[in-house]
């Protein structure tokens, strides 16, 4: 007598007609994509309104870069707003074009939603000062650049320099 092991296939597991990983991550994508279009859509924010949100998220990114220029050396580091542009600039009495990391020119097109005129300058602590022609330095208030529209302000916090 053999003895023959059986295999019993169940009926559950003998139909292989289920969806592969791949074509769940595909749907999954395209809910996504469908989705996120809605939200845009309906949150009624234009591509111009984004394109500002993020032209102020880049110019709060050059001014932790001059803090930090400011908080590495014993000078003062700022950025100086002009019309519609604004630049780094050091606190001396030299004229030189100092350019932000990876920017190809020295004076940067300034948000359209900000009218701020001056400077803003760093001493070596992170201090935000207001200077005004370079000549004097006044301890700065909370709101220092404000913005137009629902898109926020840019708060630097006196003596400690925490920019939001």
């Amino acid at each position: 007598m053999e003895n023959k092991k059986e295999i019993v296939k169940s009926p559950f597991f003998s139909n292989n007609k289920g969806f592969t990983l791949i074509e769940v991550i595909v749907v999954l994508l395209i809910i996504g994509i469908l989705s996120a279009f809605v939200l845009m859509r309906n949150s009624g924010q234009s591509i111009d309104s984004v394109e500002n949100i993020i032209q102020i998220e880049k110019l709060k990114s050059h001014l932790r870069y001059s803090q930090m220029r400011a908080l590495n050396s014993n000078l003062n580091w700022g950025i100086q707003f002009l019309g519609s542009t604004y630049k780094l600039y050091m606190y001396d009495t030299s004229q030189h074009d100092y350019r932000f990391p990876g920017e190809d020119a020295a004076a940067l097109p300034k948000p359209d939603s900000i009218s701020y005129t001056g400077y803003i300058s760093f001493d070596s602590w992170g201090v935000p000062y207001s200077i005004s022609h370079k000549s004097e330095a006044n301890p700065q208030a909370n709101r220092i650049i404000s913005t137009t529209g629902n898109i926020g302000d840019i708060f630097i916090e006196p003596y400690t320099g925490y920019i939001e």
